[in-house]
């Protein structure tokens, strides 16, 4: 069932006891903004479930059409819901949200046509069910100790990135990190400083790159930055040092005896059409190649030399 069905399954429900009350008296039973139009959408009585969820004081949309009284993105959702009850007859809902006295609240309008020129407007605050929401999607998408994108959204936003560049011909990029001897960190300081060495290096590779570029975690030490343009060599290099050098500086606020350093693996999509697990297997063979030359520093991997990448060493 959906909710349109279940919505005018609960007008219906309404018990006959509720159906005599009064738009004064409606407010004291349910939670609603309750208001009533006229055939042009004019605001002709209202009644308020919650008075802190009124845009404007009754004084300012009394006796007006109700959308030119909001903003114009819900005044053009609500019209046109509004507009849809007037050829269909039928009950119709629009989503919307609005500042009101400095906070963003979401609602959900129900529009119904109770008579030939009278129709029924019922706003409810949803901002509760959409903050749960919007938490639930931010666990599902969030690693729990950085906050970075976790490896699903990664490979959700490669996916999507990759058909983009297909299409746009805009080419992406992927830098693959990883923590050298991270085990030996976490056997050495223990798992509170392996915490603390993971945020750090989080943070210093969101300094280092755009905003635009996404940054995941998508391993106990390993990192991905996804980013789309038209790299050349240099600034995939000049990329991958700005990683390298950010990481070094500020590992060192962590006053450990021992340097941390990462390994960096980086590819891109210029030839074409590529799946996202080829491009995932280029940048960590890049990067196993970087571990293989010593640790902290940085491999591009390139056509055709596919076993042996170009690489430069970390200045």
């Amino acid at each position: 069932m959906d909710r349109t069905q279940q919505n005018n399954n609960d007008i219906h429900d309404i018990p006959d006891s509720l159906k005599s009350l009064t738009v004064d008296e409606l407010p004291g039973v349910i939670p609603d903004l309750i208001f009533i139009l006229d055939g042009d959408g004019v605001i002709i009585e209202y009644g308020a479930g919650n008075e802190s969820d009124l845009y404007l004081a009754p004084e300012q949309f009394l006796h007006k059409p109700m959308f030119s009284v909001l903003p114009e993105e819900p005044a053009t959702l609500i019209l046109d819901a509004f507009q849809r009850v007037k050829s269909t007859h039928k009950l119709h809902t629009a989503h919307y949200k609005l500042s009101i006295d400095g906070q963003c609240k979401w609602f959900e309008a129900r529009v119904a046509q109770s008579s030939e020129h009278r129709f029924i407007l019922l706003v409810r605050d949803m901002t509760p069910e959409k903050s749960k929401e919007e938490e639930i999607l931010y666990q599902a998408n969030h690693d729990h100790l950085t906050g970075l994108y976790n490896r699903g959204y990664a490979f959700e936003s490669m996916e999507h990135e990759l058909k983009k560049a297909a299409l746009e011909g805009i080419p992406l990029a992927l830098f693959y990190i990883d923590i050298d001897d991270f085990k030996d960190i976490n056997d050495q300081y223990g798992h509170v400083t392996g915490d603390k060495v993971i945020l750090t290096i989080a943070q210093s590779i969101q300094n280092s790159v755009r905003k635009s570029d996404i940054v995941c975690r998508i391993g106990g030490d390993e990192f991905v930055v996804i980013a789309c343009g038209d790299f050349t060599h240099d600034i995939l290099e000049k990329t991958a040092q700005k990683i390298l050098h950010t990481i070094s500086a500020e590992a060192e606020q962590l006053k450990l005896d021992r340097a941390i350093s990462v390994s960096l693996g980086v590819t891109h999509s210029y030839e074409g059409n590529i799946s996202c697990n080829d491009l995932i297997k280029r940048a960590d063979l890049a990067m196993y190649e970087a571990k293989s030359k010593g640790k902290r520093g940085y491999v591009i991997f390139e056509e055709p030399i596919f076993n042996h990448p170009q690489s430069q060493p970390s200045s």
